[in-house]
């Protein structure tokens, strides 16, 4: 009995040294100190990213992150792929994609699919959350028959549903839906066609004035003048013919005395038509002419008294009286020499006359 005794009191005492014991000398026992030969080992200590349960709290590493495979780039990743590694240190290499912290992509080649994302008209599930196009509001869409991108503005085509129909837009403002090249950002060409859709024909483009040639002399008729970017069939783009039913009278035409404008000057038979007659001055009006004082014209002038060509020549045309002094008078040579201070006189007279009807 006594050594029973003995043997209970010694196991005793060393259960008591055992329980103070520190090895260590961390200032905790072995009894809560899991690793009794490391100091930088036991309750106290904080918990570091080095495969060690360093705090003695039955976890080793708990600062480690997860991270997600996300091939996708598109911030999410997948639960199938992933490496836990310390803060800090550096993640293995990946070939396509990237690493994230962030998992529940449910379909990691697809960047237009991830947990957050908005539901679109897609066919998708976009959100990841095992529907397709839910929520998505309903809306008008219109027919885009030609493909343009652009819908008709024929609103009773138009139907309401979340996702537009195929061949439907949301815009209606295509002003010809058969037509890929009519819509409102197309480019105006000249041919008598509203290619942008804002109801004008062949706007903000040059133009040019064009003249109908009727009477096909190369002049065209300036009152009938019209100004576009295209060429008008029987159109010339020289203007100026006064009478466009006559080949006969343009620009370019001969004035001649038969009571028309022929080179549309604004006058009529002028002086300088081609057969126009001369005239002879008769100042004393004695039926005798003057032949050097001559006026041109298509008809007899109004200014003085004029004749037409006449053998009757007169030697001093200020005096009606003589007549009789001219010599040679069928060759228009004036007056006899011995009359020189009446031809003087005469001359004299008529350039007054001429000035006078000049002025």
């Amino acid at each position: 009995m006594f050594r029973s005794a003995l043997i209970l009191a010694t196991f005793a005492i060393q259960s008591v040294a055992w329980a103070v014991a520190d090895s260590d000398g961390d200032g905790y026992s072995s009894a809560v100190d899991c690793d009794d030969n490391d100091p930088a080992i036991n309750p106290g200590a904080t918990d570091v990213c080095n495969g060690v349960d360093d705090d003695c709290d039955g976890t080793t590493d708990p600062t480690k992150q997860t991270w997600y495979a996300d091939r996708d780039s598109d911030g999410y990743g997948v639960n199938s792929e992933t490496r836990r590694v310390c803060p800090g240190d550096p993640l293995p290499p990946i070939n396509t994609g990237t690493w994230s912290l962030e998992n529940g992509d449910c379909f990691d080649t697809n960047a237009n699919m991830s947990p957050g994302l908005p539901e679109i008209c897609d066919g998708l599930d976009n959100d990841c959350d095992g529907n397709i196009n839910e929520g998505i509001p309903a809306q008008n869409w219109h027919p885009d028959f030609d493909n343009d991108g652009y819908g008709s503005d024929d609103e009773t085509l138009t139907v309401s549903t979340a996702c537009a129909p195929a061949m439907y837009v949301a815009s209606m403002d295509d002003c010809n839906d058969n037509a890929d090249g009519v819509h409102p950002n197309a480019t105006e060409v000249c041919d008598n066609f509203d290619q942008d859709c804002n109801s004008l024909v062949d706007d903000g483009l040059p133009t040019h004035t064009w003249y109908p040639d009727a009477d096909k002399d190369g002049y065209g008729e300036e009152a009938a003048a019209v100004d576009t970017c295209s060429h008008p069939a029987k159109t010339i783009a020289n203007g100026g013919d006064c009478d466009d039913s006559s080949a006969e009278i343009s620009p370019e035409a001969d004035e001649v005395c038969d009571g028309a404008d022929n080179n549309c000057d604004g006058i009529v038979d002028e002086d300088q038509a081609v057969d126009a007659q001369i005239f002879y001055a008769d100042w004393d009006e004695d039926g005798y002419i003057n032949p050097n004082i001559t006026h041109p014209g298509c008809s007899v002038p109004t200014d003085g008294n004029w004749l037409p060509d006449s053998e009757k020549i007169d030697c001093n045309d200020s005096n009606a009286t003589q007549l009789t002094e001219c010599t040679a008078p069928s060759a228009k040579t004036g007056c006899a020499t011995t009359n020189g201070a009446g031809s003087v006189l005469a001359g004299a007279l008529a350039l007054l006359a001429l000035r006078r009807r000049r002025a």
